[in-house]
């Protein structure tokens, strides 16, 4: 009965664990932002996204983030439309909040 009680607790522990890991009690949160970025002559998405990757603060890769910029912004690139200058990409990207 004791090896029962005790594999339980030991299971809630670990529960209660990941619970707060996944809340950011530990101390991080991440604080969505948004940037508007008028496209200029020349401009691609890889640079766009390239102006801001380095703001992100997630573990996402270089092609997940250019994604996300895609899917945001999908009727700029509807039908295999390419930027044009004048466009306005909206950019979403995360930075760290740490909680005190």
């Amino acid at each position: 009965m004791k090896m029962k009680t005790a594999k339980l607790m030991i299971k809630l522990a670990l529960v209660i664990a990941v619970a707060a890991f996944c809340s950011g009690y530990f101390g991080k949160s991440y604080q969505q932002n948004t940037a508007e970025y008028v496209v200029r002559k020349g401009d691609t998405l890889w640079y766009v996204a390239g102006q801001y990757f380095g703001k992100e603060e997630r573990t996402d890769h270089f092609g997940e983030f250019q994604w996300r910029i895609r899917e945001d912004n999908a009727e700029l690139f509807a039908d295999g439309r390419q930027l044009q200058p004048g466009d306005v990409v909206k950019v979403r990207y995360y930075t760290v909040t740490t909680k005190q």
